[in-house]
């Protein structure tokens, strides 16, 4: 089976910023991971990531440069982040698109509505998902994405298709994967008793250089001289050495990183942040970092808002030093930051990333018998999981081993093992290994992003056949106590529990009519 085409619609700009391209780059990578085809198209707007984009591996389709002067007539709020008619980005993203035949559309980008979408995402009747955070203009979108916190599906009903599936909340937030895996060392680190380490993060454009103006108050009110300050800026921040000049020139420690790859480390070595209320507030949220959000667009003050409503963050409502002073000051006590840190880290997990891939690649579920070439994935999905202590073993085979392992097992008239298909895609594994109690021991490995929409409980389900076909009488399942998840699907599923074995539950399932 060929892989999916996805292709992206979004742009970046001095004026747009770097926030839509950075999170569907976010989304591609997930897409890579799972054996996706990603292309970008972007126009060369000023201060565009075209160049970056293709460090990262992803083909780009670059739309022209606009002329100057455009100003929209009509259309969305934001029309003019276009710099060119909505009909005209229209005509050239069909052109671009329409070769690569892709599967599915994803369109970032507050300055098209559902003219734009009809007009492209009518190429070869393919999918369409649209990223928004407005709620402002409508769509005729099939898979809708707003990760903003608070939202629902209510905020969207007029302004979508009924046949459109709305994924709205934090649950959602496109988070590279480095979030999720520093996120549980990250948790741990907020009873640190003093603020040492702050990170200044004004998005990666910072038009209005407001990162100048609050490390100049951060110098003004006497912040300790002991402490650190990292600000984080892109390589196209057309106020870049303006900062740097600041920088040099303030009364405490003070580094300039530009277009870094190892963010969350950064967030996690940090005490607090003082950031916009862009993407990267759940960048935070998920590493529990305490904040102070910093309003830079009228589309960030629902996202402050909310934020300062659930405690996990303070807003600076002006540029003051009496302002920023006085929110310092409330988090200086280690008990108000980790109460903070705590409701911040409730608000975003890092895995909204794999939920929307799931949504992208959901279908229905069959069960194949495992083949030769399934050895490395079956490999991959073992290696993969997260949650390693509810592995039986700890000794975990090299690739060579399990290669010879698994092309005997494939000849065990007594083992099956099926690999879990989901809309056409591979998706984890059922094994069952007959014993000469008649019984059968089942286990089952999902993918990631196959993991938490009832995929496991569907495949349980499904094994009650096989095992009619293999003569045995009960299915047997040997569980970790604590993989809670692992529990409620066999559960669901109809097994039952049978015995405890040391830290692992015996879950039991009686075959009808054997």
């Amino acid at each position: 089976m060929s892989p999916l085409k996805i292709v992206f619609r979004a742009d970046a700009s001095l004026r747009i910023g770097t926030g839509h391209i950075m999170r569907c780059l976010t989304l591609a990578n997930t897409l890579r991971q799972v054996g996706c085809d990603c292309l970008f198209v972007t126009r060369e707007l000023q201060g565009h990531l075209a160049d970056r984009i293709e460090s990262l591996g992803f083909a780009v389709e670059r739309l022209p440069s606009p002329d100057p002067g455009y100003e929209p007539s009509e259309g969305p709020m934001h029309a003019a982040w276009a710099e060119v008619p909505w009909q005209q980005d229209a005509a050239e993203s069909d052109a671009a698109i329409a070769p690569h035949k892709p599967d599915w559309i994803v369109l970032d980008h507050y300055a098209f509505d559902e003219r734009w979408e009809r007009e492209v995402g009518e190429v070869d009747r393919c999918g369409l998902l649209v990223i928004d955070d407005l709620a402002d203009r409508k769509h005729c979108a099939d898979v809708l994405l707003d990760q903003t916190a608070g939202r629902s599906e209510d905020d969207y009903k007029d302004l979508v298709p009924a046949s459109c599936r709305v994924l709205t909340g934090t649950r959602y937030s496109l988070l590279r994967e480095e979030f999720a895996k520093a996120r549980p060392k990250s948790l741990l680190n907020r009873n640190r008793p003093d603020i040492c380490n702050i990170l200044v993060t004004m998005g990666g454009v910072d038009l209005d250089d407001t990162t100048s103006q609050v490390l100049t108050i951060l110098s003004d009110i006497g912040v300790p001289d002991e402490s650190s300050v990292t600000v984080i800026l892109g390589q196209n921040a057309p106020n870049l050495e303006t900062v740097r000049t600041t920088a040099a020139n303030v009364r405490f420690d003070c580094k300039v990183l530009c277009d870094v790859s190892n963010m969350a480390d950064l967030m996690s070595q940090a005490d607090i942040a003082i950031g916009a209320g862009g993407t990267s507030t759940w960048e935070r949220c998920c590493l529990g970092l305490p904040s102070i959000i910093v309003v830079l667009a009228q589309n960030q003050s629902a996202v402050a808002s909310t934020m300062s409503r659930s405690g996990a963050a303070l807003v600076a409502d002006s540029l003051q030093a009496r302002v920023l002073s006085d929110a310092l000051g409330r988090l200086t006590p280690v008990t108000f930051r980790a109460e903070m840190s705590e409701t911040a880290a409730a608000i975003c997990d890092g895995d909204g990333s794999w939920r929307v891939v799931s949504q992208l690649l959901g279908g229905d579920l069959e069960l194949r018998p495992a083949a030769a070439g399934d050895a490395r994935r079956v490999f991959d999905w073992r290696n993969a999981i997260e949650q390693e202590s509810f592995f039986l073993s700890k000794d975990r085979p090299t690739y060579d081993q399990h290669y010879r392992w698994f092309d005997t097992a494939l000849k065990d008239p007594q083992r099956r093992i099926l690999i879990c298909m989901v809309g056409g895609y591979a998706s984890g594994y059922l094994r069952l290994d007959k014993t000469p109690d008649n019984e059968a021991q089942i286990s089952i490995c999902l993918d990631k992003f196959a993991q938490g929409r009832g995929i496991g409980t569907k495949v349980l389900q499904n094994a009650e056949k096989h095992a009619i076909d293999m003569q045995v009488e009960r299915l047997v399942a040997k569980i970790n106590v604590n993989n809670h998840s692992s529990i409620r699907a066999f559960e669901k599923a109809g097994f039952r529990h049978h015995a405890h074995d040391g830290p692992f539950a015996i879950y039991q399932l009686t075959i009808q009519g054997i």
